[in-house]
């Protein structure tokens, strides 16, 4: 069988396997059989030319508890760093690739497995080998294969034994610092940094091989990098830049040594100076970073030409989303300020820029509808919701977009509309193999439907909704008055029991549980629950009369019939 190397992702299969096997690991030994899995993500999480990322961190943490883990606790530990990064992988990957990679899981997880058992049989097999070879050029080949296997199986301690090996029969050779290189790769992978750090400098010192030098000195940068010695870390990419004879080498080293002076050391005019070397891209980026002039750094952007344009255009495009995002943010924040006009106005500067930005056009109609304008927040909660089918925005964006486009709609009086894009966009979903995790868009749909009468399926989305968010006490209030209609008393009081446990400032619980009571004719229970959502809220009438029809009940005494 053939497959598409872009449509299996082996890595996203380790991870998912890894994140399996935990779930059953309680001792060192099981933590070992993890190790082989996560090969691929330690060497290909990072490139020579990258700073760390979030993938890369994730996955050196979990690799230093598993060589020190011996308790469920650090096993739940590394689940929990595990599972980010294969949230990050299945972001990329999107829904339709995600539900692939689930399916491959199955048809690839012996397979893996019989990948180790092949790696640990090479490994023998190739110790024996080289134990006969008496040519030392040969014999250092051997060597160097033999590091490589071990350094597959993440068997550092082999791998650093079979090097020395190696450099005892020509110290000086070609493939000694290759061996030197890939040892100190494999320590900064894992880790285990003043051991990357003296071999990387030894092959900087020795090789005959210029870029493996320079090379190797640019690994030292990042090393320290990692360390938290960022004055070092950017010191030394400053004089890299300069040893660098090709312009992308050059270009990255000054890049980095700004980044950090930037990020890190909080040293602008050090991070200018570096930027500077590359006049044009870096002053326009830290003009756009540091001192907010958009106008300006797109001035520097629109005169690039020749080999500077594919990095312009991305820093380009960054100072565009950049000021969507600001301007984004700025709205949300004038929406919870009340001040709905200006929100309108903001959200609307975002879409100028952006005019696909959901986020953006959902808030616009958020403002509408706070505003009274019911109909136009409608027409804004559609172009959203007619993004979101084929936008390239995140899960949780397109979750936030329809959960608000279903309150526009509920609120507008068309809660047959919010249901109809409600149960499509689950039907979407269901067919992607996915699951929408947001318990606020099963609350709204579940209103929805209260609204219209069916209350079996409102119940359905409103547990939906409490499992996802145990302490959700709105949807426990809700679930409460759906379990009355349909009868189910002893469940609605539970509910409505708990949306006061969970929030006793929350008079509509107290109410709805003294409304329970009353009908169940327990008159003491009923009056206690007005009176504690009249407690909260002074101005809640319907609490009040109700104590007063109580009162009048237990003054009048029972009917008496004959």
């Amino acid at each position: 069988m053939v497959y598409n190397s872009y449509v299996v992702d082996r890595s996203v299969i380790n991870l998912r396997i890894a994140v399996d096997q935990l779930a059953y690991a309680d001792s060192t030994e099981d933590f070992q059989r993890i190790k082989p899995l996560l090969k691929v993500q330690f060497m290909g999480a990072m490139s020579p030319a990258d700073l760390p990322t979030r993938e890369f961190l994730a996955l050196v943490a979990a690799q230093n508890i598993i060589d020190t883990g011996k308790d469920r606790e650090q096993i739940s530990d590394v689940s929990f760093f595990l599972k980010d990064v294969l949230a990050l992988k299945e972001k990329e990957r999107g829904g339709f690739l995600s539900a692939l990679d689930r399916i491959n899981e199955l048809i690839f997880k012996p397979q893996i497995e019989s990948d180790t058992q092949k790696l640990q049989a090479q490994a023998k097999s190739l110790s024996e080998k080289v134990r006969a070879i008496r040519d030392p050029d040969a014999k250092q080949e051997g060597l160097y294969r033999l590091e490589n296997t071990y350094i597959a199986l993440l068997d550092l301690e082999m791998a650093q034994r079979v090097m020395e090996e190696l450099l005892v029969i020509n110290p000086k050779s070609e493939i000694a610092q290759k061996a030197k290189f890939n040892l100190a790769w494999a320590f900064n992978n894992s880790g285990e940094f003043e051991k990357a750090i003296d071999y990387f400098n030894q092959v900087a010192k020795e090789a005959l091989d210029l870029k493996l030098s320079i090379t190797s000195e640019y690994q030292i940068a990042d090393v320290l990098y990692k360390k938290g010695d960022y004055e070092a870390s950017r010191d030394r990419y400053a004089l890299l830049a300069d040893k660098y004879p090709e312009y992308e080498g050059k270009a990255m080293a000054y890049y980095n040594a700004a980044q950090i002076s930037f990020n890190e050391l909080q040293d602008y005019r050090a991070a200018l100076e570096y930027f500077h070397q590359y006049a044009i891209m870096q002053s326009g980026y830290i003009s756009y970073f540091n001192l907010d002039e958009f106008n300006e750094a797109m001035l520097y952007f629109d005169e690039l030409a020749g080999e500077e344009a594919n990095y312009m255009e991305k820093f380009r495009d960054s100072v565009e989303n950049t000021r969507v995002d600001r301007l984004r943010n700025q709205g949300y924040s004038l929406l919870r300020s009340k001040e709905y006009p200006m929100a309108i106005d903001t959200f609307q500067k975002a879409l100028y820029i952006d005019p696909s930005d959901g986020m953006s056009i959902i808030g616009k109609g958020l403002g509408y509808y706070w505003e009274g304008q019911g109909e136009m927040a409608q027409r804004e909660a559609i172009k959203a919701i007619d993004l979101v089918k084929g936008s390239g925005a995140s899960e949780d964006e397109d979750e936030s977009v329809l959960t608000n486009a279903i309150f526009i709609f509920i609120n507008s009086k068309d809660s047959a509309g919010a249901i109809y894009l409600g149960e499509k966009f689950l039907v979407k979903k269901r067919i992607e193999g996915e699951e929408i995790e947001a318990p606020e868009f099963y609350y709204n749909l579940a209103y929805a439907y209260i609204l219209e009468g069916d209350m079996k399926k409102a119940a359905e989305y409103l547990e939906k909704s409490i499992s996802m968010k145990r302490e959700f006490t709105l949807a426990h209030n809700n679930l409460g008055c759906a379990y009355w209609v349909k009868k189910d008393y002893s469940k609605a009081l539970a509910s409505f029991k708990i949306a006061t446990v969970r929030n006793d400032k929350l008079a509509d619980a107290h109410f709805n549980l003294g409304i329970a009571h009353y009908y169940l004719n327990r008159l003491d229970d009923a009056y206690e629950h007005f009176k504690n959502a009249l407690l909260v809220d002074p101005s809640y009438q319907r609490a009040e009369h109700y104590m007063r029809r109580i009162e009048e009940e237990l003054r009048m005494g029972p009917e008496v019939t004959g």
